[in-house]
């Protein structure tokens, strides 16, 4: 027997991907894009730190057989990781309404930074949304509102 490389085929996957928007090749156009897409890759990084610390503070748990010790430091993880996970999504939550703020604060007048009209090929329907949530082979991104 001799061992040999199966490409398989991705079943469509790629593409919803691309058309939820999920995988994306948009860079940032502004300073304030670029620090906000930062700061959300870095606290995603520490959203998942937390929740791998709530999984080792569970197996912990599960496997003291009885040890009030470490119980006690499992229970101590858990309380001190659900709070640190609750400070990290308050901090998301505040910068990502401040660099919405600085977004929209350096749009022209009249008009919303990133918002505008998505037409969708496929499907012939339109929406108001974000630029960033217009991507995907069938849809076409128009500055301003829909008509």
């Amino acid at each position: 027997m001799t061992p040999f490389f199966v490409f398989a085929d991705d079943y469509g996957l790629k593409g919803a991907a691309n058309d939820t928007g999920l995988i994306s090749t948009k860079t940032a156009t502004s300073v304030p894009e670029l620090i906000g897409t930062i700061v959300g890759v870095a606290l995603s990084f520490v959203g998942a730190i937390f929740f791998l610390l709530i999984l080792y503070a569970g197996f912990l748990w599960m496997t003291a057989f009885g040890s009030s010790d470490k119980v006690d430091k499992a229970k101590d993880i858990v309380q001190h990781a659900a709070i640190g996970l609750v400070i990290v999504l308050a901090a998301y939550a505040i910068s990502r309404f401040v660099f919405n703020a600085l977004t929209e604060a350096a749009a022209p007048a009249g008009q919303t930074a990133g918002f505008g009209c998505c037409s969708n090929s496929a499907t012939g329907g339109t929406v108001q949304t974000l630029e960033s949530n217009c991507s995907g082979p069938t849809r076409t991104w128009i500055a301003g509102p829909c008509s």
